[in-house]
């Protein structure tokens, strides 16, 4: 026991000996093994004048324009005869998609022609003029009540004079006398009926005739209206997205089977705060980025949208909403996007920022370059192979850049993004080679 406890005193003294020799070190000696100490490795960034934007920036859905989307229903029901489209097809407005069984709605159509067709044949008799044989029958009837009466009269001339010798009767001569009469009135009758075979029908009579004519129009038109509705057509130009029916299937009326979607536009639309959305006004400019990247709204200027400038969709505001959902309390912002190139899909979640501010030509440094230590931003540059502290005022950011003034910063100087957090004035560093390693992580 007691050779324990002397051994554990040895050992106490024995440090306690250590440490005042290492802090009796002489001051020279801690100054060489500062100066000699190994390099910091750093990765950097040069400073470059940019162009940069201040943006509101939320989340928002792609929506289609009023008139780009179509849903295909049938106006009757009917037996599916015919898919006239596969689907995924591009098709123009009017183009037929679907056809029904038209057997009853064609014979219906067929009837309503044959009764339309009687109506005018109707009106065209009623409006001809007798024929020529039927005229010849005319004038030959004049021409025998002229005989007739030409004979009547002779006969009538050879009694007049045997009456004033009282030769003849005076009942004889009064028939003869009604005779001529009765062979004037047959001639009158005669050419009265020719005049009027030729003026045609009576203006009450044709008006009648076309009335029905009429009717038999709109009733084929009624007709072959149900004939087209055993049609289903496409309403717009676009791509034949869905298609649910098939042959043989009887679908009630109003029942969806399909729809063509026009997505050559979209609207973005996004639920802004009334703050932000006041900051909104209709022909801001504004970037659509297709992947979802922040979950919540911003009115910062940070650079969550743009890890890749190539992946923004240019879009512009066209109406920003005046009343609050009555849940969120959020404006509704809705940006018209180009989509040509089809990019983005109804439906699908996107970030957006709408450009409030533009700066030109600033001298901006990436994001990852500025720090803080508890007494402002600060920026680590490094000038023969040494570290410089600078303080720099901080102004937009964008795209993960910021712009940085009130320093001696120069544009083409290399910053630490990597490695320098915390370093003293006038410490050595070594740039690490960042392409060997992007290299390295490809492979």
């Amino acid at each position: 026991m007691r050779i324990w406890k002397a051994a554990v005193v040895a050992l106490v003294l024995a440090e306690i000996a250590g440490c005042a020799k290492s802090v009796a070190k002489h001051p020279q000696d801690a100054a060489e093994d500062e100066h000699d100490a190994p390099a910091i490795a750093v990765r950097v960034a040069r400073a470059e004048h940019r162009t940069l934007e201040q943006a509101v920036k939320a989340l928002a859905q792609c929506e289609a324009p009023v008139g780009k989307l179509a849903t295909l229903t049938p106006a009757l029901e009917g037996h599916v005869h015919a898919i006239l489209v596969t689907q995924g097809a591009a098709v123009k407005a009017g183009q037929p998609i679907v056809e029904l069984d038209q057997t009853m709605p064609a014979a219906d159509v067929g009837e309503k022609m044959a009764i339309r067709d009687a109506a005018n044949a109707t009106l065209e008799l009623l409006q001809s003029l007798p024929r020529p044989a039927e005229q010849r029958i005319s004038k030959l009837a004049i021409g025998q009540a002229a005989v007739a009466l030409e004979r009547a009269q002779s006969q009538l001339d050879h009694l007049k004079p045997l009456a004033e010798r009282n030769e003849v009767s005076e009942q004889q001569l009064f028939d003869a006398e009604k005779t001529v009469e009765q062979a004037r009135l047959q001639k009158e009758l005669a050419e009265s009926q020719s005049a009027l075979s030729m003026l045609g029908p009576r203006v009450e009579a044709v008006a009648e005739a076309k009335a029905r004519i009429s009717i038999a129009d709109e009733a084929l038109k009624a007709s072959r209206a149900r004939l087209e509705l055993h049609t289903i057509r496409t309403p717009i130009d676009g791509i034949l997205e869905d298609l649910t029916c098939h042959p043989g299937q009887t679908i009630a009326a109003g029942t969806p089977v399909g729809q063509v979607v026009d997505s050559r536009q979209l609207y973005a639309l996004a639920w802004l705060p009334p703050r932000a959305a006041q900051l909104v006004r209709v022909g801001q400019k504004a970037k659509v980025l297709s992947s979802a990247v922040s979950p919540s709204v911003k009115t910062s200027n940070d650079s969550e949208l743009s890890p890749h400038g190539d992946r923004f969709v240019p879009a512009e505001v066209v109406f920003v909403g005046q009343v609050a959902d009555a849940q969120t309390g959020n404006l509704p912002v809705r940006c018209l996007i180009d989509n040509a190139n089809a990019r983005l899909a109804i439906g699908q979640t996107v970030s957006i920022a709408i450009t409030m501010k533009e700066e030109l030509d600033v001298l901006s440094v990436p994001v990852a370059a500025i720090f803080d230590l508890g007494e402002g931003p600060l920026l680590n540059v490094i000038r023969d192979g040494k570290t410089v502290v600078l303080h720099p005022r901080l102004g937009t950011s964008h795209e993960g850049w910021v712009a940085v003034s009130d320093t001696d910063l120069k544009p083409g100087e290399e910053v630490i993004i990597e490695g320098g957090y915390n370093l003293k004035e006038e410490t050595p560093v070594k740039i690490e080679d960042v392409r060997r390693d992007e290299e390295h992580e490809n492979r």
